[in-house]
């Protein structure tokens, strides 16, 4: 009974482990290939007296870059009277981030999976459902602990996260651009990504908090007579 016990608690935290990378993968995914969400964080962080970009073409240039991060395919470019906008640095950077935006997918596919496959193995194992709920409870609270770490971080330290995890993502410096020459970081300065931030982590914190929730009332239900913990 202790090791039937044990599994399940084991399945019902790595359960909570992957759903929740799926659900936060699936979350960066959405909102940055969301070209209407783009069009409007841009405009809000980055309007047209700072980035020198007419206002009318900001929904066109949205569109065409999360198709770009959605496909990956070829070198991303926009022209405008026959002029490209961008330089060879910011198109080799645009393409690294749409590499990222391709590993995103694949890891949301491999956990969204890994989900499916844990939840149906306690299904067929017939774990009890207040050890996978203690489980799942269990495992919700160690990602809520890493969002809550990384907001504490950002609201501490904004552009040192920031600058962190392009280390970690980026093998290059690419990504380190000149405001007065280069249009994509006019276009996407700090406050661009401290919305996206607020909006993924606020996301995925509600997230989080129902998965616990969930966990949490199973683990409280009474035993039934007869049945499994």
């Amino acid at each position: 009974m202790q090791g039937r016990e044990r599994r399940g608690f084991l399945l019902g935290f790595a359960f909570a482990l992957a759903v929740g990378l799926a659900a936060l993968t699936a979350l960066i995914w959405f909102a940055g290939t969301s070209d209407a969400l783009m069009t409007r964080l841009m405009m809000d962080a980055a309007p047209p007296k700072d980035t020198r970009l007419p206002a009318e073409l900001y929904a066109p240039l949205c569109a065409q870059l999360t198709g770009y991060l959605r496909s990956g395919e070829g070198v991303f470019d926009f022209l405008q009277g026959g002029i490209s906008l961008f330089g060879a640095t910011e198109k080799v950077h645009l393409a690294d981030c749409a590499s990222l935006f391709r590993l995103d997918r694949t890891v949301l596919w491999v956990s969204a999976g890994l989900s499916a496959i844990l939840l149906g193995l306690s299904l067929l194992r017939g774990v009890g459902a207040k050890r996978w709920g203690r489980g799942v409870a269990a495992g919700a609270l160690v990602c809520l602990a890493l969002v809550i770490g990384l907001a504490i971080w950002s609201l501490a330290d904004f552009d040192g996260l920031f600058i962190t995890f392009h280390r970690v993502a980026f093998s290059n410096d690419l990504w380190l651009l000149n405001p007065a020459t280069d249009l994509l970081i006019r276009l996407m300065p700090t406050g661009f990504f401290v919305r996206y931030a607020a909006l993924l982590g606020g996301g995925w914190l509600i997230f989080l908090a129902v998965l616990f929730w969930i966990g949490w009332r199973m683990a409280r239900e009474p035993k039934k007579r007869g049945g499994a913990r």
